[in-house]
């Protein structure tokens, strides 16, 4: 089992008023820094990965053919290259790093003496349980974008744990679909660490908010907690976590 344990920023909700927290990644130019590529790419692949399908994985009424399996083994997506995977990976510039803490900065209007001590302690903790823990690279979207889904599936649905092999699982899946997206490989380094970066943050942020709730036992303000990851999630990977669990084979959708 690996215990993940993110709670770097649990003091920074306390310093921020709520309407200042949320203010932090609100608007259209920086609600996510890549919404062109991010939002429902990940969500498309790994749902239809999970249904078993080969377009939308929403079920509609009616009937249909099964399908055979010679047309299922055709409708398997061709495997990421090793080339290919490695367009994931970038090298940190501290200079995209202060552009991220300078808008958030701007955003908050927080003291930045205040401010960027937290946001360094959010990347440092990312950084350890990523590359100590997990062993997975803090240095790589398809990493960062698996262990952020994997975290917010966690939050969501109140557990301590993730099973060792689901987390593998879902690495594999994200990781391809990325992988697959010539407009993800051609991203510059910039893009994919600032994209990195503001998954790592905010999911930090709402781990220790729905912490924090739940520790003062307010189950109003934890449902609130939950919708607010749960839309979160679906505006970054186009999953709605209602819909879906992991399980030891990765990304399943749970039929009602």
């Amino acid at each position: 089992m690996i215990a993940v344990v993110v709670t770097a920023l649990a003091c920074l909700v306390a310093v921020l008023p709520a309407s200042r927290a949320q203010a932090m990644f609100d608007g259209p130019a920086y609600a996510f820094p890549v919404p062109d590529y991010v939002s429902g790419l990940i969500g498309a692949a790994a749902l239809n990965h999970a249904s078993g399908g080969s377009g939308s994985s929403s079920s509609g009424k009616g009937t249909s053919k099964k399908p055979s399996k010679r047309k299922k083994a055709k409708a398997k997506p061709k495997r990421p290259t090793a080339a290919q995977r490695r367009k994931l990976r970038f090298t940190e510039s501290p200079t995209v790093t202060a552009r991220v803490d300078q808008t958030l900065v701007e955003r908050t209007g927080v003291d930045p003496a205040v401010l960027l001590p937290q946001l360094d302690a959010a990347r440092t903790e990312w950084r350890r349980v990523l590359a100590k823990v997990v062993k997975w690279s803090p240095r790589d979207l398809g990493d960062v974008a698996a262990f952020t889904f994997l975290q917010l599936n966690r939050l969501y649905r109140g557990q301590a744990v993730v099973d060792a092999r689901a987390a593998e699982a879902i690495r594999k899946q994200v990781r391809d679909d990325l992988a697959r997206l010539a407009a993800v490989r051609r991203l510059a380094a910039s893009r994919k660490q600032e994209a990195s970066e503001v998954l790592r943050l905010r999911t930090t942020l709402l781990a220790s908010t729905i912490e924090q709730r739940r520790e003062l036992g307010d189950a109003a303000a934890v449902d609130a907690a939950e919708e607010e990851i749960r839309d979160f999630t679906r505006e970054v990977f186009d999953i709605d976590l209602r819909k879906v669990k992991v399980g030891k084979k990765g990304l399943k959708v749970i039929r009602r």
